[in-house]
């Protein structure tokens, strides 16, 4: 991984079918299975390169003129880039990058959290996610005076904890799902787990739950 600029016969569409459901159906069946390292991420000249162990072998972008590659990184079945116009997203099975454009005046990401499954950016302005099951980027936005507190990233989920709410997401339904903080709720700790994420506060437990997307409070007993 580096945050150095660096400058360096069609198938038949029922048989491209067959293949993406059966990519699928080994998604839904990872569960808590560590993931090898399928995919890896180089710059090679003007190109971007994802090499794919599974399927499509290798995956090419070709970089705009001007644009400059700051980060890439890759674990289990998820890769990243990040130039200084856009975040790119791979995984096995897809047959280009997934892109997601940086806004006018949004600030380039320094790095990428990447777990098995899925991948975690923020920038000033939105929290994104890319996964490997449905290999597409999804965002939330961040909302004026709201500060990042935390980010923790496990095999299939993603937390993202701002002063005002922590956001989990879920690489089964690929989208992240909110949970309100209280003005006077203090933060103690956090983490993410292969299928969970738990934040503690001052006032309760807060448990995130990947495969359901649902979140569960527990009130702490704060009395001696």
């Amino acid at each position: 991984m580096s945050r150095t600029p660096t400058t360096v016969a069609v198938p038949l569409m029922l048989l491209a079918a067959q293949l993406g459901a059966g990519l699928a159906l080994a998604e839904a069946d990872l569960g808590d299975a560590v993931l090898e390292d399928v995919v890896e991420v180089v710059v090679i000249d003007r190109d971007v390169t994802a090499f794919d162990a599974e399927g499509s072998g290798r995956i090419r972008l070709r970089l705009d003129e001007g644009e400059t590659v700051y980060w890439t990184g890759a674990r289990g079945r998820v890769g990243v880039a990040i130039t200084s116009k856009r975040l790119l997203g791979v995984a096995p099975g897809t047959s280009s990058w997934r892109e997601a454009p940086l806004r006018l005046a949004e600030s380039v990401p320094e790095r990428a959290w990447i777990g098995g499954r899925v991948a975690l950016v923020l920038t000033g302005q939105r929290a994104l996610a890319f996964d490997s099951r449905n290999r597409r980027w999804v965002e939330n936005g961040i909302g004026p005076g709201e500060t990042l507190v935390a980010i923790r990233v496990g095999q299939s989920t993603g937390l993202v904890v701002t002063n005002r709410r922590a956001l989990g997401f879920s690489a089964n339904a690929g989208k992240f799902f909110e949970i309100p903080l209280r003005i006077h709720e203090r933060l103690e700790d956090f983490s993410a787990g292969s299928q969970v994420a738990t934040i503690t506060t001052s006032q309760r437990v807060l448990v995130f739950r990947s495969p359901t997307g649902a979140w569960g409070v527990t009130q702490r007993d704060i009395n001696p």
